[in-house]
């Protein structure tokens, strides 16, 4: 199968030039100009990977290896370095797409200096809103998949039959893409396969051979480190994929339940979805086009299918590739549907159809330079300390040779990433619970603190650690936990807020022992709460770990029976999540009775 070739007619080699270096250059300014020097929440994952920590896992596996590849530049910090590859990672994104949507636009219609000009809008409207901004800003964003999906396209595959080395090199990228994102891998080989079906494209044995032996090669090697961890000498730095069991990492993206459409929708508004509509039935409608638009159409299918189930068949975090993919892919769509209308105005020989048209034009670059400058206030990485602020108080501040106990995966992230790429806290114990039954992580435990033998027993055999095993790990070092919603009552009883953990005691503590520390939590979260707003807001990650503190807090202060610093506690909640279903349920078991304790099942996860 061929497609149509493309006209003869070019566009002045300056246009395409300036057009071409407008779609890298202005995504990869703007990322590098709103790069942080400091650590973010999102760049934790990438960079433990990066340092060999935590082994690559369903997803991010072309990532671990280019932030490997940026520890060898000699500019600022590991956290600069990563974000910079990332930064250019999005503006080649932007090139990809400025290449793949002229040349679907050449072969729509014969107007080679509007379809410069519209592919160029294309390149920069997903690359310059907010969301492309955000993870075109750091390591580990949704951009290279993209940036793969989108060489994969341009390599044509549906043409691999007539070239074994193009089926060499599809099969090179596919593999690459699922090792980097499954979902948009298996989106992209719907997309094509249905493609292939309806429009009875026929691929002989030899180039499926090609392919599927190039991509099988590809994902093996980048996820090596699945099945090469396991033999490394230190075992402790080796999670592997255990890690699951910490549970999902924050994201700062919030959820669309209409997938990339719905966040087509938030950034660049309903008309931008219509004119995505339009350009889709164009394209469909267009017999020449329908190689190029039925894969992308079945990647937004998908991506909304997806999203629909709000995460039941794919967790949220393994959705943001694909909503940003779907959002370039509509961005392809609104340009080709802009193409549509200007040529059939100039079809018309209307009085001012030139003018028309070049109305229609700026105003797509005008919604483009709308979409960029609200980036620019909410994608700036350098206004964002929250993760530094609260790394200084969460870990800086902690004893000497203390131990801390986590249950969530964002704080381990946290507190791993600032020990190994910063140095911090080498005296410093992070000890992740939930899968300390691992017989590595126990082993690489043991080995820096052997009187914690007996709360790896218990974690093994109950799931959670004991009042005996936490008093004897207390007695060897401070001992920090957050809170396990399965313990019983005596054991909250040796629990104390202290710098934004709860301490264990190896004692039972009472009321007065509790209330100056529940005041001291109640200043630290104010104070940390204030340094990480960005225009009154703070960033959702950090936003998400202070509400998990002050929840384990809270919680400790009702089943202890001090209502007074509960309802206190509920109140500084209440600022910071506002509908949350734990305030509101914990407020009315505290108004179901006037004294004593409170039950607390079920309110903590």
């Amino acid at each position: 199968m061929s497609t149509e070739s493309f006209p003869s007619q070019r566009p002045a080699a300056w246009l395409s030039a300036l057009c071409g270096a407008a779609a890298f250059l202005a995504p990869f300014g703007a990322a590098v100009a709103h790069v942080s020097n400091s650590s973010t929440w999102r760049d934790d994952l990438p960079l433990l990977r990066g340092l060999g920590w935590v082994a690559a896992g369903r997803w991010g596996g072309l990532w671990a290896v280019l932030t490997q590849a940026s520890f060898f530049l000699p500019l600022g910090s590991v956290y600069f370095r990563a974000s910079l590859v990332a930064a250019l990672v999005l503006g080649a994104c932007g090139l990809a797409i400025f290449f793949f949507t002229r040349a679907i636009l050449a072969a729509s219609a014969v107007t080679p200096r509007l379809s410069t000009v519209l592919a160029a809008a294309a390149a920069l409207m997903p690359t310059l809103c907010p969301s492309g901004q955000r993870e075109g800003t750091v390591a580990g964003g949704a951009c290279l998949a993209l940036l793969v999906l989108l060489l994969v396209l341009i390599a044509r595959p549906l043409e691999a039959e007539s070239d074994p080395r193009r089926a060499l090199a599809v099969g090179l990228l596919l593999g690459a893409l699922f090792a980097e994102s499954g979902v948009v891998a298996l989106a992209v080989g719907a997309g094509l396969a249905l493609t292939a079906l309806l429009l009875r494209i026929k691929v002989r044995a030899a180039t499926w051979r090609w392919a599927a032996g190039a991509g099988i090669g590809t994902a093996a090697l980048l996820f090596a480190p699945l099945y090469v961890r396991p033999f490394a000498l230190r075992p402790f730095l080796d999670l592997g994929p255990t890690i699951a069991a910490l549970g999902p990492p924050s994201s700062e993206v919030p959820f669309s339940p209409w997938g990339g459409v719905g966040l087509l929708r938030a950034e660049l508004g309903s008309v931008a979805v219509l004119c995505a509509a339009a350009g889709a039935a164009v394209g469909l409608w267009r017999e020449r086009l329908r190689v190029f638009v039925i894969p992308l159409a079945v990647i937004v299918l998908v991506d909304t299918l997806l999203s629909v189930r709000e995460g039941q068949l794919v967790s949220v975090e393994e959705l943001v590739p694909l909503h940003f993919v779907v959002l370039a892919v509509l961005s392809v769509a609104v340009a080709l549907a802009v193409q549509a209308v200007a040529s059939w105005l100039l079809d018309l020989e209307l009085p001012l159809a030139k003018g028309a048209t070049v109305l229609l034009t700026v105003l797509d670059l005008t919604v483009v330079a709308a979409s960029a400058e609200d980036a620019s206030f909410s994608a700036d990485r350098r206004a964002w300390p929250g993760a530094t602020i609260w790394t200084d108080e969460a870990l800086e501040r902690l004893p000497f040779n203390a131990s801390v106990l986590v249950r969530s995966r964002s704080v381990a992230y946290r507190l791993w990433s600032a020990r190994l790429a910063q140095g911090s806290r080498p005296d410093v114990i992070v000890v992740p619970t939930p899968i300390l039954g691992d017989a590595r992580v126990a082993l690489g435990l043991l080995r820096m603190e052997p009187s914690a033998q007996q709360l790896v027993r218990d974690v093994s055999l109950e799931g959670r650690p004991g009042e005996e095993s936490l008093t004897i790990l207390a007695d060897a070092r401070p001992t920090l936990v957050e809170l396990d919603p399965r313990w019983e009552r005596r054991v909250i009883s040796h629990l104390v807020p202290d710098h934004l953990w709860l301490r264990f005691a190896p004692q039972p503590l009472g009321p007065s022992d509790r209330k100056a520390a529940f005041l001291d939590l109640r200043s630290r979260f104010d104070r940390i709460l204030t340094a990480s707003l960005l225009d009154d807001h703070p960033d959702p990650i950090t936003l998400s770990v202070l509400r998990g503190r002050l929840a384990d807090a809270t919680a400790e202060a009702a089943s202890l029976g001090d209502r007074e610093e509960a309802i206190l506690l509920l109140g500084q909640l209440g600022k910071v999540s506002s509908g949350d279903r734990f305030v509101a349920e914990l407020t009315q078991r505290l108004s179901a009775t006037k004294s004593g304790s409170v039950d607390i099942k079920g309110l903590l996860r």
